[in-house]
């Protein structure tokens, strides 16, 4: 779905990486995008799908391993 903001909202991306990500990480978007080209099948939807995805206590339990800040964010402080 397409992102609508307001005419006057004062919303920017921040600039691109200054260095660009690991070989490793880039083949692993590659083979995700040849899987997704040759099934169809979106990643995100597929673990959306999953039962265990949809199991709040499994959820928390991820949370907790990965150690994510579910409110935090990927942009660096001084965008904000």
């Amino acid at each position: 779905y397409p992102l609508i903001f307001p005419e006057d909202a004062e919303i920017r991306l921040p600039p691109e990486p200054a260095k660009n990500c690991s070989a490793k990480l880039e083949k692993k978007f590659e083979e995700y995008y040849k899987r997704f080209k040759k099934t169809g099948v979106d990643q995100n939807v597929a673990i959306q799908e999953l039962k265990d995805f949809r199991n709040p206590c499994m959820y928390e339990k991820m949370i907790s391993h990965l150690d994510i800040d579910e409110i935090g964010t990927n942009f660096p402080q001084v965008c904000f």
